[in-house]
């Protein structure tokens, strides 16, 4: 990944459109299926220290590169990134989804992520055990700082998420503070459907 764009037939260092969606950046809402190599989800690489608001691939440790966002007061605040994922049962009987956020606090304002599942877009399932905040106060000397989160759904929620596809949603804001934003980035999402 090189924050080179979306596309249904990705080249080098783009994101599959028809697994990524994107809503919250001064562009519009990028939905399933569009093709996009410029503006605000083709920011580049970058090691962190950026202010142009929008979709990069920052390096948060020597050989990972993440993808990160960087939210401005017209873009990604609030913002959301949505993994659509085809799995084909007709019940799901366990799921485990896990991620690791990377922030570089650098600004005096906290972003504040949440985490969601549905099958239709429409409703969704919130995991609470999968919400994490960026520090609010800046840092000295900022840099790449890790959280891994992970839950496993109860099996009482089975039915009700069901269905031909499974959609991760990722929602930003503002957290407390103010002022800046800092710059965060997902990597390491492991999503793990069982069923029968």
């Amino acid at each position: 990944f090189a924050a080179a764009g979306i596309a249904t037939e990705p080249g080098p260092g783009q994101l599959d459109a028809d697994a990524w969606r994107f809503a919250g950046f001064s562009d519009g809402d990028i939905d399933f299926g569009l093709d996009l190599d410029t503006g605000d989800v083709a920011r580049g690489s970058s090691a962190g220290g950026v202010s142009t608001g929008g979709l990069y691939a920052f390096e948060v440790a020597e050989g990972d590169t993440a993808m990160g966002v960087q939210p401005t007061a017209s873009d990604f605040a609030p913002g959301e990134i949505v993994l659509r994922i085809a799995h084909g049962l007709q019940t799901l009987t366990t799921i485990r989804i896990g991620y690791t956020l990377y922030a570089r606090n650098d600004q005096d304002r906290s972003t504040a992520w949440s985490v969601g599942i549905s099958t239709d877009m429409e409703e969704w399932v919130d995991l609470p055990d999968l919400e994490l905040e960026t520090a609010e106060a800046a840092s000295d000397d900022p840099a790449w700082e890790a959280t891994t989160v992970s839950t496993l759904l109860p099996t009482e929620l089975s039915p009700e998420i069901a269905g031909e596809h499974l959609y991760v949603k990722w929602r930003a804001e503002d957290g407390a503070g103010s002022g800046g934003r800092d710059e965060s980035a997902i990597d390491s999402i492991c999503v793990e459907i069982g069923g029968y």
